[in-house]
């Protein structure tokens, strides 16, 4: 989702039929902070593994730049495990917060979702549809599972007479 943008390329600035840019503000209808860290066992262990990893480094090796190199390697190749993301859904979509850096993810971005006991995993569009895959979006909040699988259903719904209008 990181490539796209959504963007409104009429040359007058008025929205298109079928475009999700409004007048108005989007309304945020659910918020979720997902954070693997806080949030699952499997984060934490992951965590510890790499403290783990990098002690028998230094271990073998006796060298503490080259053991604080490769702890610092592994954090951030998996700063996912523990940065908190925060996702925003509304009308015009998906809102992701990581860092202060906000990242707009439009309803027709999305190619389908997958619903998980704790969640929905989100597929982009993409041309490449073997590494859509690797690209997939999981947000998870298990007490709220089930209004996220009512919000995907509700704006990944095929809009009814929509076909028959172009006809």
């Amino acid at each position: 989702f990181a490539r796209y943008r959504m963007a409104d390329d009429s040359s007058t600035g008025s929205p298109q039929r079928g475009s999700s840019v409004r007048g108005i503000p989007p309304l945020r209808e659910l918020s979720i902070c997902c954070w693997p860290l806080r949030d699952s066992l499997a984060g934490v262990m992951a965590l510890l593994g790499i403290m783990i990893l990098t002690g028998g480094f230094f271990l073998l090796t006796g060298q503490l730049w080259m053991s604080l190199f490769v702890l610092l390697v592994l954090v951030i190749c998996t700063w996912r495990i523990w940065i908190p993301v925060h996702f925003e859904f509304g009308a015009s979509g998906i809102t992701r917060t990581c860092l202060g850096r906000r990242q707009q993810i439009p309803w027709y971005l999305v190619a389908r979702a997958e619903r998980c006991r704790d969640g929905i995993r989100l597929y982009p569009r993409s041309q490449q549809a073997s590494m859509a895959r690797l690209h997939a979006v999981h947000i998870y909040s298990a007490p709220q599972a089930q209004l996220l699988h009512q919000l995907v259903d509700k704006y990944l719904a095929e809009p009814q007479g929509h076909a028959d209008e172009e006809a």
